[in-house]
């Protein structure tokens, strides 16, 4: 009888635990995503949906992805920031962790007016084929609503109708959850084109004194 328990506890031991599977699209419409065995220290199916808006006059389209993750990088749900000249940034991602649970394509509820949040930070925009950590017409913008950071970086697009990369410079208002997203972990990219955050870095704006 103990030999056989001793099998038993051996046999729990060493029997290969079954890993997480997700389903996976790269980037796009992900209107045929795939399930995909995820790696031993992934414990979480991740499921994204963002809109990246360079300027006014170009109003982005939606990204969705899907893809094995890790839970610590789910505390954070909802970003976004606005830069100058109209451009701005918003994402959405929920995590989950039984098979095959990241299927349904998330929805980025349309921005909202937010009243004014009385913080300052500078606003600039500029993009180039050379990475600059530079912009002319820095001025100063009122933030909104949850974004009471400034942040400022650089963005690397690429895309199948330009041979070399171009970089998108910003200043503005960002979200707390901008500055702990692991932008390295997922990079934004749809069929045509690939967004990469180079740099970002936050920091505490100027409060608007009121009489």
């Amino acid at each position: 009888m103990k030999a056989v328990l001793s099998a038993c506890l051996l046999f729990g031991l060493f029997s290969p635990v079954a890993l997480l599977q997700c389903y996976f699209c790269p980037g796009g419409l992900c209107d045929t995503p795939e399930i995909v065995n995820c790696t031993d220290d992934q414990d979480a199916c991740v499921s994204a949906v963002s809109n990246v808006k360079i300027a006014e006059s170009f109003p982005g389209s939606l990204i969705h992805f899907k893809r094995c993750g890790k839970s610590e990088h789910c505390l954070d749900k909802r970003f976004s920031m606005h830069t100058g000249e109209g451009g701005s940034f918003r994402s959405r991602r929920e995590c989950c962790s039984s098979d095959g649970c990241n299927g349904p394509l998330l929805t980025l509820s349309e921005p909202v007016e937010d009243l004014p949040n009385g913080i300052l930070c500078p606003s600039c925009f500029s993009f180039d084929f050379t990475d600059s950590d530079e912009c002319s017409g820095v001025e100063n913008m009122v933030c909104t609503g949850e974004e009471t950071r400034c942040v400022e970086g650089t963005m690397e697009l690429k895309t199948k109708h330009l041979d070399d990369a171009m970089y998108i410079y910003f200043q503005g208002c960002g979200t707390p959850s901008m500055c702990t997203i692991k932008f390295s972990v997922a990079p934004i990219s749809s069929n045509e084109t690939k967004y990469t955050m180079k740099r970002l870095r936050c920091k505490n704006g100027t409060e608007v004194v009121t009489v």
